[in-house]
């Protein structure tokens, strides 16, 4: 009886190496083929220009698909603004990014590698528009004047420089022209805020009613669309130096050829019915970048 209750013990606890041990490899099978858990993330860094939520759900079956081929957890990082965006680049808390490259403000400093640039219905280019509520009769920019307009950021192309730029071939001079400019920040809440009255016209993207899942056709909706800027070319994606090569071939050859690859169908699906991006093209230097 007690060589029998040995020989249980025994059984037990080399059953129990035994399973640890084929944890062990499966784990370290695992790691091989799909993710090292314990690997530090890339991080895709990202200018808020919609609402943070938005803009996760949107990337987010973009990132597990980088993710699933790269062997990395790749994962998206927010930066406030512009400017922060570009400081979290050179303190290399980031590894790329979907970023204004011709409005760097420390550029000498900022060494930077092209990857791709988005597509869209108009090809490599997208618009600003000048928007406001059906309801309010403003139609035409010269309806606009003394009252509130809402712009982005400073920095935005199409949420700021470009409408100046129309605005200056009409010899308006927005501080004396407007009432009142405000600064949302971003895309949504500019066009949120016009819809619900607290601005009375204000500049968003056109990406709004270029893709099939928000703010549909703008002409049966409530918004007016009173003027568009010239084209804007599109942000590339960009990497810092110092990405592995390795890493930031694969990502170039991820985003501009899908097709190679089953899982990319729901991730570029998503990417279109929240930004109205098509795919990528690939750029080869950063005079591609700034052309």
């Amino acid at each position: 009886m007690k060589r029998f209750f040995c020989f249980l013990i025994f059984s037990f606890v080399f059953f129990l190496i035994f399973v640890s041990g084929c944890t062990f490899f499966e784990q370290s099978f695992e790691k091989g083929r799909f993710i090292f858990e314990n690997d530090p993330p890339i991080y895709f860094g990202v200018f808020p220009f919609l609402e943070k939520e938005i803009l996760s759900e949107g990337f987010n079956p973009l990132l597990k698909y980088l993710s699933h081929h790269l062997h990395k957890k790749v994962q998206i990082k927010f930066a406030e603004n512009y400017s922060s965006l570009e400081e979290l680049a050179l303190k290399k808390k980031i590894h790329f990014m979907w970023f204004n490259t011709r409005k760097r403000s420390k550029s000498e400093k900022l060494i930077l590698e092209p990857l791709c640039r988005p597509i869209s219905e108009e090809g490599s280019y997208y618009r600003g528009i000048i928007i406001a509520k059906k309801a309010s009769g403003l139609s035409k920019i010269s309806d606009l004047a003394g009252k509130t307009f809402a712009y982005i950021d400073p920095i935005s192309n199409s949420g700021f420089v470009y409408p100046n730029e129309l605005f200056k071939k009409m010899n308006i001079e927005p501080t004396s022209f407007f009432g009142e400019i405000k600064f949302t920040g971003n895309h949504d809440k500019c066009l949120n805020g016009v819809l619900n009255g607290d601005y009375d016209a204000g500049v968003v993207t056109d990406m709004f009613f270029k893709n099939t899942g928000r703010f549909q056709n703008p002409s049966n909706s409530e918004l007016e669309i009173i003027a568009s800027t010239s084209k804007i070319l599109l942000d590339p994606f960009v990497s810092i130096v110092g990405l592995e090569r390795g890493l930031k071939t694969k990502i170039i050859e991820l985003l501009t050829d899908p097709e190679k690859y089953d899982e990319s169908g729901p991730a570029f699906a998503k990417l279109f019915t929240a930004f109205g991006i098509k795919g990528f093209e690939k750029l080869t230097s950063l005079d591609e970048v700034d052309k």
